[in-house]
């Protein structure tokens, strides 16, 4: 999944994990890190972080909640069981971009979720 990232992003990711892994030692919550953790304790160690005071841990959180999330979603299995093919998706949404690109306009069955006729 990091290789269709821009590189610093991707490296941030990594760091981001491995501190993630490591916030028990060092916030003293805990004397192991997450992965060395019973599940409900790890559980409440990441939950506490995701209830921080300090925007920067929430973020890391979300970030590492959404690595997670979005490795899942990725799966054929995921998308058979969804009913969705998600590569017509994105190939309407590459022509949808290079015609309005071009000049043309949205239609409404682009379903972009604006108001396309002001009649309407």
């Amino acid at each position: 999944m990091l290789q269709y990232m821009v590189p610093i992003v991707a490296f941030s990711f990594v760091v981001g994990v491995i501190l993630v892994d490591w916030a028990p030692l060092f916030r003293l919550s805990a004397w192991r890190r997450i992965q060395n953790l019973d599940r409900d304790r790890a559980e409440r160690v990441l939950t506490d972080m995701g209830e921080s005071r300090s925007p920067l841990v929430r973020t890391l959180i979300l970030g590492v909640r959404g690595i997670v999330l979005s490795t899942f979603y990725d799966q054929d299995e995921v998308h058979d069981a969804m009913g969705w093919r998600p590569l017509p998706f994105f190939s309407a949404r590459v022509a949808l971009r290079n015609r309005l690109l071009a000049g043309g306009t949205a239609e409404p069955q682009d379903h972009l979720g604006t108001r396309l006729d002001e009649s309407a």
